[in-house]
């Protein structure tokens, strides 16, 4: 197998010009297929990097169809912390339960914000996962104490590095969060980025100083702000279906000891039918799944087109250089090889080519993935994904180079050696059928080619219609607006002065050249935003959910949106 891959090298040397064609064209088409596998793999299949991931559960919430109330995303629950409270006190099928809700903090001590992004644990969160500190220690039990004040944060090992310059001496420094001290008592170790895939941190916080720092828009205690996600360890001998009966169990009592007082009649009845379910998390809980999934399949398909046209392409350039060859295959056969041995040899060159091919794609493969993972930050996202080759990727690289290497070289090698060996020993020589023959297979392959084009071409001419509509909706507003964000909260603006603040700066804006109007708004079009709520007209709730938006008296102006009736208000509504 050396001699014969020894050989092949050879001969490609020979014929540089179809040997860098080939390996190119092989390295986009591979490298397309692993860059979109890679996400597939980050998002779906690697598992979190914790121990024994295959014994993580998530806690989520049947609702049956009633879900009027609370909040979640396809395949994830989102949860308040009184029923955190209930569910760990009641449950039995977890060795440690653990909860998290996301943060957003400034970490500027005056001036302009800095952003820093992490979350609120609980006491267990760290020990449940068997992650241990790459510097000092993590948070335990003992730091999640309710009323505990400014306890000690945790930093990820990305951000010590990036922002504290890798320092072992950050142990017992201070950072401000919202301009409040906050002592750091450990590192985590690197390539822990928690338990929601495409979400990273900076900073981990315990539940108790959720209060601390939102203040007024804490949930801490408050049985209608949902914003925690839960997971558990099975205890030894559990099985996943004993764990989901005995949640299923309590489900009763823990949302009939949450019924929230603002909730009407209708809404504390469904509510208390809400059951609770248990499933494997070992691959950790994530948005992105139900977001993308149809996109990355998609592509993977799209992708796997170009590569099976790729290979088919080489094929036919195969097909023609084996009927160059045709003498040295007849003396190699004259001479008493087996065509088995001769098709091994040619497949050789076919095995290089893959091969080299292989590697160039994975090196693109990088590149593209952490492209497309770019796009979608550009977009206003935070969004990470370990991008990071693993045995999954290796394993679909080597069986993309297989087929490839089978559908591109094994059929003119197989053509190549059924030759009349006495024909094509002579000059020039070659038989009539041997030439039909070889003709047909290059026209079938041609023929293949051209339809499998046509479906590509097809469906990029669909969507680019497609984008052609949504370019052309009426969405009911403009589009060409610009959007501010202000966030007062982390100003020194009391609370009582926020609303003329937000007018001054309406005011201000309007002034500016170019600014046509103005106005303020709670949740912006298509921001991913919503608040919903209910209607009471005579003291009767109305059916259905109503879903709300607070916008400043200029807002339709802004927007562009015309009124079908009533006036449009100029000043901001009391």
């Amino acid at each position: 197998m050396l001699h014969d891959l020894r050989y092949g090298m050879r001969i490609l040397r020979k014929n540089p010009t179809f040997a860098l064609v080939a390996i190119l064209a092989l390295a986009l088409g591979t490298g397309a297929n692993a860059a979109i596998f890679q996400l597939v793999n980050a998002l779906r299949l690697r598992s979190l990097p914790v121990e024994q991931p295959n014994e993580l559960l998530s806690i989520g919430i049947d609702q049956h169809g009633k879900g009027r109330v609370g909040r979640g995303y396809p395949g994830r629950s989102i949860f308040t912390e009184p029923l955190w409270q209930e569910i760990r006190s009641q449950q039995q099928a977890f060795a440690s339960l653990f909860a998290w809700g996301n943060g957003r903090w400034d970490l500027s001590a005056e001036g302009e914000a800095v952003p820093a992004f992490g979350f609120y644990v609980s006491g267990g969160f760290f020990d449940a996962l068997g992650v241990h500190a790459r510097l000092g220690r993590l948070l335990t039990e003992l730091d999640d104490q309710k009323g505990c004040g400014s306890p000690g944060v945790v930093l990820s090992h990305g951000f010590w590095q990036a922002r504290l310059g890798g320092h072992p001496a950050v142990i017992g420094q201070t950072i401000m969060l919202d301009r409040r001290p906050f002592q750091v008592i450990g590192v985590t170790p690197a390539g822990f980025f928690g338990v929601e895939v495409g979400r990273t941190f900076d900073v981990a916080l315990p539940l108790c100083a959720e209060a601390l720092l939102r203040g007024e828009q804490a949930g801490t205690g408050r049985r209608a702000v949902w914003w925690l996600d839960i997971m558990g360890r099975l205890k030894p001998g559990w099985t996943v279906e004993r764990a989901q009966a005995q949640v299923a169990a309590i489900s009763p009592g823990v949302f009939q000891a949450t019924v929230a007082p603002t909730y009407s009649a209708d809404w504390a009845k469904n509510y208390t039918s809400f059951t609770l379910t248990a499933r494997p998390a070992g691959t950790g809980v994530s948005n992105l799944r139900s977001a993308y999934a149809t996109q990355l399949w998609a592509l993977l398909g799209a992708t796997g087109l170009v590569l099976l046209l790729t290979c088919l392409n080489l094929a036919n350039l195969m097909l023609a250089r084996s009927t160059v060859r045709g003498q040295e295959v007849a003396v190699r056969l004259a001479i008493g090889a087996s065509r088995r041995r001769v098709v091994r040899q040619m497949l050789s060159e076919s095995v290089l080519l893959a091969g080299l091919g292989a590697v160039g794609g994975l090196l693109l493969a990088r590149w593209i993935s952490q492209t497309l993972v770019l796009f979608l930050n550009a977009r206003g996202n935070r969004i990470f994904l370990d991008l990071t080759p693993d045995w999954r990727v290796f394993a679909f690289l080597a069986t993309v180079t297989f087929f490839t290497c089978v559908l591109f070289g094994l059929s003119p090698a197989l053509k190549a050696t059924r030759r009349d060996v006495a024909n094509a020993m002579q000059p020039g020589g070659r038989s009539s059928t041997e030439g039909h023959e070889a003709l047909a297979l290059r026209r079938g392959l041609v023929v293949v080619q051209v339809a499998l084009s046509m479906v590509i071409v097809v469906g990029a001419l669909l969507f680019g219609r497609t984008l052609k509509n949504l370019a052309a909706v009426d969405l009911g507003f403009d589009p060409d607006v610009v959007v501010v964000a202000v966030d007062l909260s982390r100003t020194a603006v009391r609370p009582e002065a926020r609303r003329q603040t937000f007018a001054a700066i309406v005011t201000r804006l309007q002034q500016v050249p170019g600014v046509r109007h103005a106005a303020e708004a709670l949740i912006v079009p298509l921001d991913g935003s919503d608040w919903n709520g209910r209607i009471v007209t005579g003291g009767a709730v109305q059916d259905g959910d109503a879903h709300f938006d607070e916008v400043g008296g200029n807002y339709f102006r802004v927007m562009g949106t015309p009124l079908l009736a009533g006036p449009t208000r100029r000043s901001r509504p009391s």
